[in-house]
């Protein structure tokens, strides 16, 4: 059995007790809570960035992508919508993943 020696500290004190400009103890540690909702912005702004630049590609690699991505179609579904091979809706959905890769990659 182990026993050992245990002292209590406070949350307003500081982690160094010499420096009184020093955070205390209790603003060292992390809201978890904060850091979801920062996520949460985050998540929301890079969604509406994506939904932005997909506005701005050729109206058949929007529609793809849309409905790919949006309406979750399979591809051969799309291809039956637009009269194509499901080959050529892979090609332009490539194509189109293509062009939004330069506005994402840093």
């Amino acid at each position: 059995r182990r026993t050992g020696t245990y002292s209590f500290i406070s949350l307003n004190d500081t982690a160094a007790s010499d420096d009184s400009s020093a955070p205390n103890i209790e603003e060292s540690i992390p809201d978890e809570n904060a850091r979801a909702a920062f996520e949460h912005i985050e998540k929301r702004e890079l969604a509406q960035s994506v939904r932005d630049n997909i506005a701005q590609l050729p109206e058949k690699q929007r529609r793809v992508l849309e409905s790919y991505y949006f309406q979750e179609k399979k591809l051969g579904e799309i291809a039956r919508e637009f009269g194509l091979t499901e080959a050529r809706i892979c090609q332009i959905h490539s194509q189109a993943l293509n062009s939004l890769r330069p506005c994402f990659v840093n």
